[in-house]
This record gives structure tokens, C-alpha cells and sequence, in this order.
């Protein structure tokens, strides 16, 4: 995947509301920097409901309900560091 991708990235900066906004959307006839703003704000509400939800559903932490006793975790981290 990361082959496909270019070696450099151009960006628009854009000051809004106390806050500096980057986009690849480049030009300012096609979208606003208002729209950009606008677009921020509503990615930023989606981001918050989406920690709720996890929080909700207690996804919020990854957690692990496994327990090893101690030869079993020290043969994996063994055979993780030393393949």
C-alpha cells in the first residue's frame, strides 16, 4: 500500500476559528475556507460521538481476558524477541 503513495504531499493551510486547518483540498475556488471550517466542525462532532459510542460500549480500552502463568508469557516473549 505505502509503494502507491506519493513521495510528497501538497497542502493548504488555512486559519479558522483559532485554529490551523490542513487540507489537500488546494483550491480555494472550489472549496471556501469557510466550507473548510464548516467541514472541520462537523468531522470533529462525528470524532466525538464516535468516543461516546466506545465509551458506551466499553471499547474505549482494549483489554484482554487471557491470563498466562509465567513460563507460558516468558517462552512467547522469548520467541518474540528471538525469533
Amino acid at each position: 500500500m505505502y509503494n502507491t503513495m506519493p513521495d510528497t504531499l501538497t497542502i493548504r493551510e488555512i486559519k479558522a476559528g483559532g485554529k490551523v486547518l490542513a487540507s489537500t483540498l488546494l483550491d480555494p475556488k472550489e472549496v471556501t475556507k469557510k466550507e473548510l471550517a464548516d467541514l472541520y466542525v462537523k468531522r470533529w462532532v462525528v470524532e466525538v460521538d464516535l468516543r461516546s459510542i466506545k465509551e458506551t460500549l466499553q471499547m474505549d480500552v482494549l483489554r484482554c481476558n487471557f491470563v498466562w502463568n509465567f513460563s507460558k508469557r516468558n517462552k512467547l516473549q522469548r520467541n518474540c524477541t528471538n525469533p
